[in-house]
């Protein structure tokens, strides 16, 4: 049964689509982002082109796929920055429990006249 909307035949779409997603689920098992998950359903999708017999059927499958793809890269950014943002926020809540050093105001110290500050060396 060969698709003419796919350039492999079934038997090496069957064959690759199995490696995909084995190894996005044994990506998930180690790493435990859930993006490997949405991006091996969105491969197990693409085997929906060999029962759609209609050009309305196929845009269905496009939409599937690429709505799934977007979930996938959402996903990826979300658990990349998220844990920024959680680290941030402890790092915001530990500034708020240490005490703020107080300054020093400046009319108390002493001003510092030098030829250094005031570019008397150059000349």
């Amino acid at each position: 049964m060969q698709s003419m909307f796919f350039p492999l035949p079934l038997k090496t779409h069957i064959i690759f689509s199995i490696i995909g997603i084995a190894f996005l689920i044994f990506r998930f098992y180690r790493n435990r982002h859930f993006y490997y998950l949405f991006f091996a359903l969105a491969i197990a999708c693409t085997f929906l082109i060999y029962i759609c017999d209609k050009i309305r059927d196929l845009n269905y499958v496009g939409i599937l796929e690429a709505f799934l793809m977007g979930i996938t890269f959402f996903l990826m950014y979300y658990e990349k920055n998220g844990s920024k943002l959680t680290r941030l926020s402890k790092l915001s809540e530990l500034k708020q429990k240490i005490p703020e050093i107080p300054k020093i105001p400046e009319n108390i110290l002493p001003k510092r006249e030098d030829k250094h500050s005031r570019g008397e060396h150059y000349k």
